[in-house]
């Protein structure tokens, strides 16, 4: 167990470098923390097969049992017994790994939301010595992985790949015979540890924050920034004529030595972003709202889903957690969808139950690949505050469109994937999204209004093909459908009756429901006990 251990933890710090000593390095990688939980339980397997050695299994076999526990809940990673793993293994950035029954050779790497399993007849990969598999890859079956291989992320293996092989895709393909899979560790230091650059003192990402009435929250925001495990950045923070300039400048006070400080009058967040992404010189930005924050494996997490890819991808996003501001007692979260309910029960459901928030996924889920008809579908939804798209794909979608004040990213998003963009996700969460009171995301029903003005402007602006245009207009329905029920509701609760019904109607015409057909009959002959009685219902959903 010592040798192996001592191995993985030697690859891993020559692979994570910038860490000030070995318990710095522990505390960071989380894949370091799974391998030591899983290098003890198969010296205690080994172990039990002598007798005088069943005294130490009372005592380590909790402690294993602890450990293992803690991998699985806290970071998804499944690093099971009936593996057969090779000292040096390296286990990128957290989130749904798995690995069972298969034998791994020594010096191997895996990313995210990997999967290496048998099949159902209980024959499993073998995989050889110094293999890198990308993030998002499925090994399932008895396949044979050669020495020195490099399975690129996202793909599928469903045969055996050579040694020094280069595959991609789903299934996965041979690219390229000979490839030497360690200019890929060269790629990691030059692109993530400045000092390690050969003099290449650009960034590779550049962190976009606008700000406004932000001075509460921005110390978190930015110390979340600037504990990444991923180094070579710059952050660009635009104070967007906030009133609070005062009070916000004296809370970044301790980070102006290290970020870019860009002060402008008020002109929204697309303008504010823009600013930012004019003064940008990372290949990548990387946007970050000024009331949320990351988790430390966010960029390093993003960037290596971009990078691995071929091409490089122009977009990627991950999962975020939405939690309630503790100030905040009504309230209201807005996606960019138009047809989805308000998520504001499930919140409030989970604030209660665990003290916490919801998973974006959960309410505005990622299914299937990113495309453009994907992202109009709502099949695939990017939170803001979690995505990085390449500054060349922005620059040449034109931007964000400084007159929306809301659902502005929807809008570059569809506009970026429109030009055949190469897009990815990953499902893992790695920041936090905080629901402010105030905030241009808070009223739901002008959030709705933005979404029908962004499809409105791209029914006329972008060349569609006939099945986009069909995905468009039914989309564009669906969203023009909700605005009316959301302004029905309004009316009915202030009382206008015959505005309710008429937005009602409206609705109605698209969205067939039983409830909503309820309430046209009720303001026809009881509209007070109808208004009280829907009164009490949306209190209860809050």
């Amino acid at each position: 167990m010592t040798t192996a251990f001592i191995a993985d933890v030697r690859r891993c710090a020559d692979i994570d470098q910038g860490h000030n000593g070995l318990l710095r390095l522990f505390a960071d990688s989380y894949g370091l923390q799974a391998l030591l939980a899983y290098r003890l339980g198969r010296y205690l397997l080994r172990a039990g097969r002598r007798y005088y050695l069943w005294p130490l299994l009372l005592v380590c076999w909790p402690i294993y049992y602890v450990l293992s526990r803690c991998a699985r809940v806290a970071y998804d990673i499944r690093l099971e017994l009936s593996a057969d793993i090779g000292p040096g293994f390296y286990v990128g950035h957290f989130g749904a790994i798995r690995v069972r029954r298969c034998r791994i050779g020594a010096n191997c790497s895996i990313g995210q939301l990997t999967t290496i399993s048998a099949a159902a007849d209980g024959r499993g990969p073998v995989i050889g010595d110094r293999v890198w598999i990308g993030a998002h890859t499925q090994i399932v079956g008895p396949h044979r992985v050669g020495s020195d291989a490099t399975v690129g992320a996202g793909s599928v293996v469903q045969g055996d790949i050579p040694a020094r092989a280069l595959c991609l895709g789903n299934p996965a393909r041979l690219v390229r015979h000979n490839y030497n899979n360690r200019r890929i560790l060269r790629l990691r230091e030059a692109v993530a540890y400045p000092d390690h650059a050969d003099g290449h003192d650009l960034p590779l990402v550049s962190v976009i924050i606008p700000a406004y009435k932000a001075e509460a929250y921005i110390h978190e925001t930015l110390e979340s920034v600037f504990c990444q495990t991923y180094h070579n950045f710059e952050v660009i923070l635009i104070n967007d004529g906030s009133p609070d300039t005062e009070e916000f400048e004296r809370a970044i006070a301790p980070y102006r030595d290290r970020i870019v400080y860009i002060r402008q009058e008020n002109r929204g967040p697309s303008a504010a972003r823009n600013a930012g992404i004019h003064r940008a010189r990372g290949e990548y930005l990387a946007f970050l709202d000024s009331d949320d924050a990351w988790y430390p494996t966010c960029l390093a997490a993003q960037v290596e889903l971009a990078l691995s890819r071929q091409p490089r991808c122009d977009l990627v996003y991950s999962d975020v957690l939405v939690y309630l501001d503790s100030q905040e007692r009504r309230y209201r979260i807005s996606s960019t969808s138009g047809s989805h309910p308000s998520p504001e029960p499930a919140v409030r459901r989970a604030a209660k139950s665990r003290g916490g928030g919801i998973r974006y996924s959960d309410i505005c889920p990622s299914l299937g690949p990113a495309t453009f008809e994907s992202l109009l579908r709502e099949d695939c939804q990017a939170p803001t505050s979690c995505t990085m798209v390449r500054r060349q794909a922005a620059i040449s979608a034109g931007l964000f469109d400084e007159n929306l004040r809301r659902a502005e990213d929807y809008d570059l998003w569809l506009r970026i994937a429109h030009r055949a963009s190469n897009m990815a996700y990953a499902r893992e969460v790695l920041g936090k999204n905080r629901v402010v009171p105030g905030s241009l995301s808070h009223d739901n029903l002008k959030m709705l209004e933005g979404v029908v003005d962004v499809l409105r402007k791209l029914s006329t602006s972008l060349d569609l093909s006939a099945s986009e245009r069909s995905v468009l207009q039914n989309k564009l329905a669906a969203a023009e459908a909700q605005v009316e029920l959301e302004r029905g509701k309004a009316s009915l609760l202030d009382g206008k009756y015959d505005q309710a019904l008429a937005s009602l109607r409206a609705a109605g015409s698209l969205l067939a429901n039983t409830k909503l057909r309820l309430a046209q009959l009720g303001l026809k002959f009881a509209p007070r006990l109808t208004r009280a009685i829907v009164g009490a219902w949306l209190t209860g959903k809050r």
